[in-house]
């Protein structure tokens, strides 16, 4: 970095692209911070306050519900110290063809109208992966960042294996059976073998009674273009990691978060270096 000691502030919320609602007074937060920027570091007028470190809102639904927060931290990985993890074995088959047209539709930012709170059904489709985390117990977590999805991917396709795709979804499914889009974000597998690719992030509160829901597709057309050649992809050895704000302990489904994945031949930077030796740490502390 050219200039390690310049002052950097992060803010995040329900805003821009992905379906951003833009709340009304989210967004005059943002002008109230440009605003307070350019009077201390342009009119140099020191008596007003800048944010420092990272400050972020949560999504929340309806649209008229107030964001959840301002949480505030530091830096980025101060805000997200507990994590929630799932892992499944067993292979599941993922097929091009598959995912239903309707929901994904519903879900697009500009097919399905642009309504971050649109719910579907959520009914497992036939084709594709699904992954239901255990029910969410107590006052629930907040998820807070990049869910990370690491498994053991084989492609089976007329092509070469990095013409495929993989679309992912985060859903939470509340207690009547209706589900509302958290995360999502598309991969191209590199080939057969463990692979680890991450959704898009997001602030958002999975209450209690909850389930967090896992969908692997071969397309999220229109979102995203459908491959122009069939094939099936098989995953197997799930791991499932969602970063939250919430500490480890503070429910029992919250954990210290496990040491970054690095696929083969990677080189880790500084920041991920860190947290191997941090998660490293804590694993000989908990045996």
């Amino acid at each position: 970095m050219q200039y390690p000691g310049s002052p950097i502030a992060l803010m995040f919320f329900d805003f821009g692209h992905m379906r951003g609602s833009g709340k009304p007074a989210d967004t005059a937060r943002l002008q109230q911070r440009q605003f307070a920027w350019f009077d201390h570091y342009v009119k140099g007028d020191d008596s007003v306050p800048v944010l420092n470190g990272v400050e972020t809102l949560t999504q929340t639904c309806p649209k008229a519900a107030p964001s959840g927060g301002p949480f505030d931290a530091p830096d980025w990985n101060a805000l997200h110290p507990g994590e929630v993890r799932f892992k499944a074995a067993d292979p599941e088959d993922v097929s091009s063809a598959a995912g239903s047209p309707e929901v994904n539709r519903t879900v697009d930012p500009i097919a399905g109208g642009g309504d971050a709170c649109a719910t579907t059904a959520s009914a497992d489709q036939k084709g594709t992966a699904t992954y239901r985390l255990p029910k969410v117990t107590g006052k629930g977590y907040t998820l807070m960042g990049a869910p990370t999805v690491i498994a053991d991917l084989t492609v089976k396709a007329s092509t070469a294996a990095v013409n495929t795709e993989l679309a992912a979804r985060l859903w939470d499914v509340a207690p009547d059976g209706n589900q509302t889009l958290v995360a999502r974000g598309l991969f191209r597998p590199t080939g057969d073998g463990r692979q680890v690719f991450q959704l898009h992030p997001n602030g958002w509160h999975f209450a209690g009674g909850h389930v967090p829901k896992l969908e692997l597709l071969g397309n999220d057309a229109p979102y995203g273009r459908m491959s122009n050649f069939p094939f099936r992809t098989t995953v197997s050895n799930l791991d499932v990691r969602l970063p939250t704000h919430d500490k480890p302990g503070a429910t029992k489904q919250v954990v210290t978060p496990a040491a970054p994945f690095l696929p083969k031949g990677a080189t880790p930077t500084a920041e991920a270096a860190k947290a191997i030796k941090a998660a490293e740490k804590a694993k000989k502390r908990s045996r």
